[in-house]
């Protein structure tokens, strides 16, 4: 436990906490749990009065006034609430003045009374402090609820911090999960329990994988997100990385950290777009792809795509309408009408609100085409698009809710737009795929086509290059590259199939062969 002088600091600052929880209750209309929290937390309050009254008689009296008037005015929720929030937490935060004068530095940590009078630290050689140093626990409950998901059996956190945030986790789970801490330093586990509130858990609940090389540590913590990655989709797993950590990898030059806290929190924001777009795309009419599959059979197809050899092949892929089966993706929408070449179906896999843009202002354009989409492309996009629908659940909406309600199997379909394009293909029957516009690469400095949807941009260097089709080098990006691989993988694993890249420069994508 904390010192006990700590502990008594620590109590009275909870009533804070107890008193914003209280508001919460309030807003979502529960007035059973905001009655009995509040109650309880104010009846801490008056033994409160009693002690100031000898030593600070004006805000014993403050404090006083403030608990009548909002049991007065209890019944008018908003009022209330307000109450709360802006008389009686800034006097308790007054009150909690008197004990907020620690500051200590020990070796190159330095410890210190936040505002509530729960004590933060800050880690003086990387420059940064773990916590908000005006309530570190209120800061806690809100990181908590960003990622804490009710189904979750175990939570991992990278980084340990004086307790604030396992804390949370254990209160908001009612106990319910496993909290596993990864941390190199042992000293900070100690200062959490010594001066925070880690102990407030019990040991039952609370895991530690202490491995002071922070390159071990680390390979520790990605090869668990790597092996358990089906659990966190579904939500019975929840990870989370420390920002003082990262900081910390950051500044002895490791960044792998840092590029994991950008893949969580984009999947954070992705997955909650994703179930957005879900909500509204299967409130929309649809078709199945049976109906689209009967409509159009044909053992040779064209996939179009937007790179910069598209300007090359328009003229093979509009004298193969009626023969060969044309899918379209998204991004060409605007190119094929300027060319008044209709493709047999377009195909949209982008849960992104930019992807509007693809469309918009052509909208007429589409009216007789099928669209296949991923069940998560943007909603908006789906709105907008006048032709028939057709929805397929792919590992996008894995674990979501709204995912698939139809019960089809899933499309194995990744990364890039034409993947589910030349799924489509497949299951359409074609034994021969034309691919138009795949450069994945900056042939010649060209980024795109001319009149698609991206901005086509000249002189465009790439941060890496590959193999070209021409048996040259071409500079491509990162990005572009993990989509010719994803690509070939999927290629691959047809081998029955034949795949002719139409791109003279552009990358070389393994399992095609060319003109």
């Amino acid at each position: 436990m904390a010192q006990e002088f700590l502990e008594n600091i620590y109590k009275q600052s909870l009533l804070i906490s107890d008193f914003e929880d209280s508001v919460h209750f309030l807003r979502e209309g529960n007035k059973f749990d905001a009655q009995k929290l509040y109650n309880s937390a104010i009846s801490s309050v008056e033994s409160i009065i009693k002690e100031l009254s000898g030593n600070d008689r004006e805000l014993a009296e403050a404090l006083l006034t403030s608990a009548r008037t909002i049991s007065e005015n209890w019944e008018d929720s908003s009022y209330a609430s307000a109450l709360i929030t802006s008389s009686l937490i800034p006097l308790m935060y007054k009150y909690m003045s008197y004990f907020t004068d620690i500051d200590v530095t020990e070796n190159e940590f330095r410890i210190k009374s936040s505002d509530s009078g729960f004590l933060t630290i800050t880690d003086l050689q990387n420059q940064v402090t773990y916590h908000d140093t005006h309530n570190p626990l209120n800061e806690a409950s809100e990181v908590a609820e960003s990622f804490y998901a009710p189904t979750n059996r175990e939570v991992h956190l990278f980084g340990c911090d004086m307790g604030y945030l396992p804390y949370m986790l254990h209160k908001k789970s009612d106990g319910a999960i496993k909290i596993v801490i990864y941390e190199s330093d042992s000293r900070i586990v100690n200062y959490a329990r010594e001066f925070g509130i880690l102990d407030w858990i019990p040991e039952s609940d609370i895991e530690f994988v202490l491995i002071q090389d922070l390159t071990l540590l680390l390979k520790e913590y990605l090869d668990f997100i790597n092996s358990h990655d089906q659990e966190i989709d579904n939500g019975e797993v929840s990870t989370y990385i420390s920002p003082w950590k990262a900081i910390q990898y950051h500044n002895v030059g490791i960044d792998a950290l840092q590029k994991q806290v950008e893949i969580d929190v984009f999947n954070k924001s992705i997955h909650r777009r994703c179930v957005i777009n879900m909500m509204r795309n299967y409130s929309k009419q649809r078709i199945s792809f049976d109906k689209i599959r009967s409509r159009l059979s044909s053992d040779e197809c064209i996939i179009v795509a937007a790179g910069p050899s598209l300007d090359d092949s328009m003229s093979f892929i509009k004298d193969s309408s009626g023969s060969r089966t044309v899918i379209a993706v998204n991004t060409v929408i605007k190119r094929l009408y300027s060319e008044k070449a209709v493709p047999d179906v377009v195909v949209a896999a982008d849960a992104r609100p930019q992807l509007i843009e693809h469309i918009y202002g052509y909208e007429e354009f589409t009216d007789k085409i099928p669209l296949i989409a991923d069940e998560t492309t943007c909603w908006k996009y789906i709105d907008a698009y006048q032709g028939d629908i057709c929805l397929v659940p792919t590992p996008n909406g894995k674990g979501l809710p709204l995912s698939n309600p139809d019960n089809l199997d899933v499309w194995q379909i990744y990364g890039t737009v034409v993947t589910l394009a030349i799924e489509v293909g497949i299951r359409l029957g074609a034994k021969k795929f034309y691919l138009a516009g795949l450069d994945l690469a900056y042939p010649g400095g060209v980024s795109y086509a001319h009149g698609v949807a991206h901005e086509r941009v000249e002189n465009k260097q790439g941060n890496c290059s590959v193999e070209s089709v021409d048996g040259t080098m071409v500079e491509t990006s990162q990005v572009f590259d993990l989509f010719r691989r994803t690509i070939e993988e999927q290629i691959s694993v047809h081998p029955d199939l034949e795949f002719i890249n139409l791109s003279k420069h552009g990358a070389l994508i393994h399992g095609t062969s060319s003109l």
